[in-house]
């Protein structure tokens, strides 16, 4: 027992001894601050990261320098350190810093930035500045490096850019991995309203764009990273762009009554920054979409406090035309079914988003988001559609115009449909996130509390007739079916939610986290259905051109097995353990996470009254791992899992939709939580002398429990149910290559090449005719996408400027299935074809581009085509500055565009045509002004243009004088 009584002693004292002199040591506790500057125009360098490196060369803080170039790291005990202070394209300093055995502030010295000439002498001479490195995380694109036309937007120059692959919604992907927002200058532009910033900024303006994994505010906040990284594009306005008042204006407009109009209006003065921009055009996507945009942002702070706020609102008119045919895997008897739709759609939405951020003093820190959104929309569709026993297209080159005829041998079906619907919605959100740092350096409390609210309304009247072949109606004809429906609906719901977070030093530069996050739901749903039965829809007549008329007549009653109410009461628990290890090569996370989660609905239709409880609790891991070779080399893997359940509304077994007789949906009460694993690498590294960069991407990602619909087939009438199930087997696997380097000594000849492999399997169930029955169905699929560019680059003394390209894509799809008839489904779609930019020394820019791009595989032979593609323009610049120019842009010259599709899944393959304009002239002139730094914005000859015209930097004119 003495013994015992000993040791418990000691141990008490040595305890007692550690926590005095811990207690010593954190009394000795400074707050460095600081101040970068670039050495050429001795202004403050926002962005440059500020680290501090122990005796053993391991950092134990860091910082970004804000707008100002001002810096804090807070926290630091008395010591020797080495200061870094760096940013891309300056020379890195390193200095040694002896902290005094005091507390309270210590005041580094200025930090005087200088450009690298190993990284930025390429800019200094015409035609060889790289078009893009490698440093740290992030990889930085060189504007001026790829020539545009006149008076393009920075939507252009990205589409451009080596590694970034726009698909065919207009979203873009860095190395596979998807841009969630676009930054300007590092800081929140309109939000998260991506349109306003891609077409309203000039390209003209931008210095570089930088990719990067941006982390969240929190780790922004604490300096702890917290594994929430999101990848972002950030746009770097050009130095002498970033003071005075300027903006630009242009209008343009040409044949098939295409229009473009824009204007950007800014002022930047000191901390304070204001920013107008208005667009309307009709010239993006298949050129059907009238769309008209405006916006405000400002942006104000000093040393404590931070201002970020936009306005904005938008409009679009849109209409679309399609046409479909299908192919439904060993269905017989209704195996082949084609369609066509149109569609006419408003929409209106004005947004308010803004943020506040408030440092009192070094250790506190407080961040408030508020958000408001309003938004109508309203549209009108009609669609056609037939199905075949037997391939159409052998009976008839277009089977939708002779369904009639078809009818009598191979038809199964033919449905007209017709819909109106009108909404409106109201959101509003806020988040509070307040952040303290205590006095141990690494040692953060952190609250959140959020909510959100919206409320909406909704209303459809929808009609439709199907003709059933293989059915007779009493008087010995085809059966008929009509359906007419009215819906009105309402929604209403709100969220809370609330957020710990602890983070404790447990070791040298080894950190361990524990958040606890709790989520609130509240979802309200009612719905009310109207009908007009048979036989009064063929009595009064009814039809497609009608249907809205008999809303208030006597015959339409309550559809009661249609109306439904759903309350939905959602609570989310999400613990978080992790621990962080922080050294100078490599960054490691490893952790866990728990998600207890209970739903609960209350659902009521017709006769039914169904109360539903789940309860799930969801645990999955996480590893994170950084190694730093060198600024220039580094690899990144990442694993992380997920646990995802189904909607609830989904487990309700009964009709969920029967607006289509043709497609019935019905729910799944026996519906289980899917788990997806996610694995990813990144491998990036760029040689600086040879401008050469490289980049590798590997992604896998596996799903257990994944959701597919099980569809039972009425071989009869055509029509179908289905039933949303749970399978296992489903994963996706990809890969990409992206190559960029300089060919010669000079570096006016360039070549990048992009090399994409993406393979998968997914799992479905399809119905097999000759055993009725559904069963199920393996598909595999693969793609593989090599793309090369060889660019020539050239600018001479006199002013002449030359870029030549030459450009190849090729792309194979092959689909597999395990039953005979999708034994075929390989598709293949390859371009090749050049483009050159040509500017003189008296300001005309002549640019052309021609492609040709073929497409083979397609069941219907109208979609095996050969498009070439030729655009062309010429533009002069005008008045003593050149601010002026006009320009004359011919669009598919050849008439020759179009926009086809293929979708490949377990039960059927779909090829999609859509429709498009084609060819168009635009004339358009394009007006610069502004003054920079007391100057008007003249556009200055010289051969310095990269390094800002003449005089010095900052204050370089572009084109204006007063106005």
């Amino acid at each position: 027992m003495s013994t015992i009584v000993k040791y418990i002693a000691s141990l008490l004292l040595l305890l007692a001894t550690t926590q005095m002199s811990a207690q010593q040591k954190q009394a000795m506790l400074l707050n460095i601050r600081g101040t970068v500057f670039e050495n050429e125009t001795l202004h403050g360098m926002e962005g440059a990261a500020v680290k501090l490196y122990n005796e053993r060369d391991s950092m134990i803080a860091g910082a970004t320098t804000k707008q100002n170039g001002q810096y804090l790291l807070p926290g630091i005990p008395s010591a020797t350190y080495t200061l870094q202070v760096s940013f891309m394209g300056f020379k890195t300093q390193k200095f040694k810093l002896n902290l005094p055995q005091r507390s309270g502030n210590f005041k580094v010295a200025d930090v005087m930035m200088r450009e690298d000439a190993t990284i930025m002498a390429e800019a200094v001479v015409e035609g060889k500045l790289p078009e893009m490195t490698v440093v740290d995380d992030t990889v930085a694109y060189n504007a001026d490096a790829f020539k545009l036309p006149e008076g393009s937007m920075v939507e252009e120059l990205i589409k451009k850019l080596p590694g970034i692959v726009v698909d065919e919604n207009g979203g873009f992907t860095f190395n596979g991995k998807n841009i969630s927002q676009i930054l300007v200058d590092g800081k929140e532009f309109f939000g998260n309203n991506r349109n306003l910033v891609l077409q309203n900024i000039p390209a003209e303006i931008v210095d570089k764009i930088k990719a990067y994994d941006k982390k969240s505010d929190m780790a922004r906040i604490t300096g702890i990273d917290d594994g929430n990284e999101s990848t972002v594009l950030d746009i770097a306005v050009k130095k002498d762009k970033k003071k005075g008042f300027f903006g630009n204006a242009n209008a343009a407009y040409g044949t098939h009554d295409r229009y473009n109009g824009s204007m950007n209006v800014n002022s930047f003065k000191g901390d304070q920054k204001f920013s107008f921009v208005g667009n309307a055009n009709n010239t993006n996507g298949n050129g059907l979409t009238d769309h008209q945009s405006l916006g405000t942002t400002m942006n104000w702070e000093n040393e404590k406090l931070e201002l970020n706020g936009s306005i904005n609102g938008n409009f679009n008119q849109s209409s679309s035309a399609s046409q479909s045919n299908s192919q439904n895997f060993e269905l017989q008897n209704s195996a082949y079914s084609a369609s066509k739709n149109q569609s006419n759609s408003r929409s209106g939405n004005f947004g308010f988003q803004y943020k506040i951020e408030w440092e009192p003093d070094t250790t506190w820190n407080i961040l408030f988001r508020p958000e408001f959104s309003l938004g109508k929309n309203s549209g009108a569709s009609g669609s056609e559609s037939a199905t075949w026993n037997d391939d159409p297209f052998l009976h008839s080159p277009t089977p939708l115009a002779d369904y009639q005829e078809l009818s009598k041998t191979i038809g199964v079906n033919h449905r007209l449909s017709d819909n109106w619907n009108r909404s409106k919605n109201i959101n509003a959100s806020a988040s509070l996130q307040i952040n303290k740092r205590l006095k141990k350096p690494g040692r953060n409390i952190t609250f959140n509390f959020g909510g959100g609210y919206g409320d909406s309304e909704s209303q459809s009247n929808n009609y439709s007739q199907t003709d059933y072949y293989l059915i007779q109606a009493l008087n010995g004809g085809d059966s008929v079916y009509h359906k007419v429906q009215y819906n009105r609906g309402t929604n209403y719901n709100y969220n809370l939610n609330a957020r710990f977070s602890y983070s404790e030093p447990i070791a040298y530069q080894t950190t361990l986290q524990f958040s606890y996050n709790y989520r609130y739901s509240f979802r309200d749903n009612d719905r009310d259905v109207r009908s007009i039965f048979d036989p009064y829809n063929d009595m009064l007549g009814v039809n497609a051109e009608n249907y809205d008329d008999f809303y208030n007549s006597e015959y339409v009653v309550q559809d009661k097995q249609q109306c439904s109410y759903t309350r939905n009461i959602g609570q989310n628990h999400d613990l978080r353990l992790q621990v962080r290890m922080n050294r100078t090569k490599y960054r490691l996370t490893i952790g866990a996470n728990v998600q207890p989660q209970v739903s609960k609905v209350d659902y009521q239709k017709g006769r039914i009254d169904t109360l539903l409880r789940r309860t799930v609790v969801n645990a999955s891991p996480v590893v994170n791992f950084r190694y730093k070779f060198s600024r220039q080399e580094q690899l990144d893997f990442r694993y992380n899992a997920d646990t995802g359940w189904p909607n609830i509304t989904d487990m309700i077994p009964d009709t969920l939709s029967d607006a289509n007789p043709l497609n019935i949906r019905i729910g799944n009460a026996e519906l289980k939580p899917s788990f997806t694993q996610h694995l990813n690498f990144d491998y990036r590294r760029t040689v600086v002398e040879y401008q050469r960069t490289s980049s590798v991407n590997l992604q896998f990602r596996t799903t257990r429990n994944a959701t597919a619909n099980r569809t039972e087939y009425n071989e009869v009438t055509g029509g179908r149910v289905s039933m949303p199930v749970n399978v296992n087997g489903n994963w996706n696997a990809s890969g990409s290559f992206n190559f960029n380097t300089a060919l010669d000594k000079n570096k006016y000849w360039r070549i990048n090449t992009n090399t994409r492999i993406n393979t998968s399997k997914s799992v479905g169930y399809l119905y097999r005719s000759q055993d009725k029955a559904t069963v199920e169905n393996h598909t595999r699929s693969a793609n593989f996408n090599e793309w090369m560019r060889i660019t020539y680059r050239r600018d001479w003394e006199s002013e002449w400027q030359v870029e030549f390209n030459a450009h190849g894509n090729f792309s194979y799809n092959l689909h597999r299935s395990n039953n005979a008839t999708a034994s075929n489904l390989d598709n293949k779609y390859f371009s090749y074809g050049g483009s050159f930019v040509i500017t003189t020394p008296w300001g005309m820019t002549i640019s052309s581009d021609i492609e040709q791009q073929s497409s083979r595989g397609y069941s219907d032979a109208s979609m095996n085509t050969n498009r070439l593609i030729w655009n062309g323009s010429i533009s002069q610049r005008f008045l003593p500055h050149r601010q002026l120019t006009i320009s004359l842009r011919a669009i598919d010259i050849l008439n020759e565009r179009d926009d086809i599709n293929r979708s490949v899944s377990a039960v059927s393959r779909t090829d999609t045509q859509s429709e498009m304009v084609r060819s168009y002239v635009l004339l358009s002139a394009y007006w610069r002004f502004g003054r920079f730094g007391g100057k008007g914005m003249g556009g200055g000859k010289g051969k310095n243009k990269n390094k800002g015209g003449d005089g010095p930097r900052g204050e370089r004119d572009f084109g204006g004088g007063r106005f």
